[in-house]
């Protein structure tokens, strides 16, 4: 499958493990945030499935990931240090560098979800999203594009800048929500990893890390703003995601639910927490992001050298 292959790890050593960005899921010049997140649960994925195999924990439970620089389309190492390892949980650090320096650092926690237990309180349909979610139906969409409350967004708007955008479809609501609940957006998407033109597949674990950094905006713009600010090419970039992994995706998964909500955004910065549902309703998924709203030519501008200091 095209995601597998895209976010494949293989062993050098133990602890090591080579990737390769490709530049399909770029944003720019950028590997998406999402997709790097995916590169590294698969890397740690093969890690507690070969040298940590003796654990039997296959299931990402949560990752907290700092984003140092700017990754790029291409070859890189996946390093895991064994932090905390438990019968029931296991915690290790990841580090992805390219070219000789570190770009991407975080913790990643495991566990076998097949073996948990303990306290469940059932919460309320949707986990009591407010508002709730508009019904869909998924056939009228998959006939026509469009339900009573949804419709099937454009290709148009996956420009060449945003290619990284092409591995999901996207379903908007048809009707923006009230400015009374300005602050958040929803979507529906449906998996297409082999990019435009290619039939979409049922969801993988390891796109989850994908799925949650392709939020819908869920800030409008001010009507203070001009027109050329407005119309200007931004980049939103990842400077830290936090995420949190209820259950697996099950099997045969065709849609996910993602609301994405902002409180504020600050001299450049905002938050963006996410929540991700199956078609049941079931939640699979939260994140929180610290990100940035920065000009396009931020994201094409030549590359520091190692020895140079700088996030971005």
């Amino acid at each position: 499958m095209a995601f597998q292959r895209s976010v494949e790890a293989t062993p050098l050593s133990s602890h090591t493990y080579s990737v390769s960005l490709d530049a399909e899921w770029c944003i720019g010049s950028v590997p998406n945030g999402g997709y790097v997140t995916s590169t590294i649960i698969s890397a740690v994925n093969k890690h507690f499935a070969t040298t940590l195999a003796r654990l039997g924990q296959p299931d990402t439970m949560s990752m907290q990931l700092q984003f140092l620089r700017r990754t790029h389309a291409g070859a890189g190492v996946v390093t895991v240090a064994d932090v905390k390892l438990g019968s029931g949980i296991s915690v290790v650090h990841a580090t992805l560098s390219q070219d000789g320096r570190d770009e991407v650092q975080g913790y990643v926690t495991h566990m076998n979800f097949s073996k948990e237990a303990g306290l469940s309180i059932p919460t309320e349909p949707h986990c009591g999203l407010l508002p709730a979610p508009k019904p869909i139906d998924f056939s009228a969409i998959d006939a026509s594009g469009r339900d009573a409350h949804w419709h099937t967004q454009r290709e148009a708007a996956i420009t060449k800048f945003r290619k990284g955008m092409q591995h999901l479809v996207f379903v908007k609501p048809n009707v923006v929500q009230d400015a009374g609940f300005a602050g958040f957006a929803d979507q529906w998407v449906r998996f297409r990893p082999g990019g435009q033109g290619s039939p979409t597949v049922p969801f993988v674990q390891e796109a989850i890390g994908y799925v949650v950094d392709m939020f819908p905006l869920a800030f409008r713009e001010s009507p203070h703003m001009s027109q050329e600010e407005k119309m200007a090419p931004r980049w939103y970039p990842t400077v830290l995601l936090n995420l949190d992994i209820k259950r697996r995706i099950p099997d045969g998964t065709e849609w996910l639910y993602v609301r994405a909500t902002t409180v504020e955004v600050h001299n450049g910065r905002f938050d963006i927490q996410v929540v991700v549902l199956d078609q049941a309703g079931s939640l699979i998924a939260l994140s929180n992001h610290v990100t940035l709203v920065l000009g396009a030519e931020r994201n094409l501008a030549a590359r520091k050298k190692p020895s140079e200091a700088g996030k971005l």
